[in-house]
């Protein structure tokens, strides 16, 4: 689902200032991830960052041997309630 029909999901649900809930809403995710806090969405799932090491890699077009870096990314659980429903 993309931002727009997200907000439009909102206003045909009758949330007037739906663009700006959706942006205060990725605002708050945003900053408690870049925090390392948990963020628990009750009834879809969990998202938390993961710290991933530093790599050796290819290339896949020239084969060429690299250095990946160390990084942060986020991970997703999905709730049962999800998982429920998509089984």
């Amino acid at each position: 689902m993309t931002k727009k029909a997200m907000i439009d999901e909102m206003k045909n649900a009758g949330i007037e200032k739906s663009e700006e809930v959706y942006e205060l809403m990725m605002n708050i995710i945003s900053t408690k991830l870049q925090n390392d806090e948990e963020v628990t969405l009750n009834g879809i799932g969990k998202l938390k960052t993961k710290s991933k090491n530093a790599r050796k890699g290819i290339n896949p077009k020239t084969g060429e041997k690299i250095d990946i870096p160390a990084k942060r990314a986020v991970a997703f659980t999905s709730s049962k309630a999800i998982k429920e429903v998509l089984n």
